[in-house]
């Protein structure tokens, strides 16, 4: 048995999402793509009809699941419309412009008695699942510290599109949910406070394409965000790098990469051949991450289990990226939950 997936938004997620559904998810099937003036392409290619209208979309009876890979801005009234037209729903991140959005989301969804999750592919990489587990069977002892770090060699992406309208939210609201889920997940704990530094230092057409965001988790760790377009060539390594200290040993990993340090060395772990999505955006090991959060959430419909992510999770998510935000223009930390 399959559930029935269609997609609003047909740019490069909406891609991703179309090829996951076609070659690795065997409980999820693609039934219709609208928005954007790709559609009619990205329908062609995958052999489904291109809908003329979300609306149209929505009316599919065969659509159980619809995925909303669309600009930020539509997130809120898309995923309602999803709610209320009977479908589970699933949000491409940021799920939401802020912590308000995100309580209407939750809140529609609940009640249409509908499923809700939000794209959270780290999660979904074999070097991240390995990871969580040697924290998990307490190879590195309690966590102190915990950095994640995404640099970036220069301004990558298109200056007339949409992510560089300031209404979007910018370039941390972007990124910032990979990292503090990330965060959120591999730790077990939640940020209690944010402080946060943004910058724009080469006149990149965009919010806040450098950041620095210190948290502190309920454990007790520290934490760090780090995120820059702005990273001089030859650049820093791989577009995502997290580093975990517990008080025995500690985690060095990128998407490709995991060492652990114990004793007097650093052994590798694991070592994958890594992938370029500006060369191959179908690279398989880069869908998988897609698609395994995409499968899983089928199955766990059609069985009736808990599914990984939830709207909470992305909440959360947008909640450290506000209060971060809201710390970068105050010019003082900002406990979390925030009040009002």
């Amino acid at each position: 048995m399959t559930l029935g997936f269609g997609i609003i938004g047909t740019g490069m997620m909406g891609g991703t999402y179309a090829e996951a559904l076609r070659t690795q998810t065997p409980h999820a099937r693609l039934v219709a793509v609208t928005a954007g003036r790709r559609a009619a392409d990205l329908a062609a290619s995958y052999d489904v009809p291109a809908d003329p209208s979300v609306e149209a979309l929505l009316a599919r009876p065969e659509v159980d699941v619809v995925i909303i890979a669309t600009p930020h801005t539509t997130h809120l009234p898309l995923a309602l419309a999803a709610a209320s037209a009977g479908k589970h729903v699933y949000l491409e991140k940021p799920m939401a412009l802020s912590v308000a959005e995100c309580d209407a989301i939750i809140a529609a969804c609940r009640a249409a008695g509908g499923r809700l999750t939000v794209a959270s592919q780290s999660r979904y990489n074999d070097v991240s699942i390995r990871a969580k587990q040697l924290i998990e069977d307490g190879t590195v002892g309690a966590i102190r510290m915990f950095r994640v770090t995404s640099p970036t060699v220069g301004w990558d992406v298109p200056a007339d599109g949409w992510f560089v309208d300031p209404r979007e939210g910018g370039a941390y609201l972007d990124w910032g949910p990979h990292g503090c889920d990330t965060l959120r997940w591999f730790t077990g704990s939640e940020a209690v406070s944010a402080f946060g530094m943004f910058a724009n230092f080469g006149g990149i057409p965009a919010l806040d394409p450098s950041a620095m965001v210190s948290y502190r988790l309920g454990s007790g760790a520290m934490a760090q965000l780090w995120m820059s377009y702005e990273i001089p060539a030859p650049g820093l390594g791989s577009y995502m790098q997290w580093l975990c200290v517990g008080e025995d040993g500690m985690l060095d990993f990128t998407r490709d990469v995991l060492r652990v340090g114990r004793g007097d060395a650093w052994r590798v772990e694991l070592d994958l051949p890594p992938w370029d999505w500006s060369v191959d955006p179908k690279a398989p090991r880069r869908i998988s991450l897609t698609a395994r959060q995409v499968e899983q959430l089928a199955v766990a419909i059609l069985e009736g289990t808990a599914h990984d992510v939830t709207g909470e999770d992305g909440r959360a998510a947008i909640e450290m990226c506000e209060a971060a935000i809201r710390s970068a223009h105050t010019g003082s930390a900002v406990p979390i939950p925030m009040a009002g």
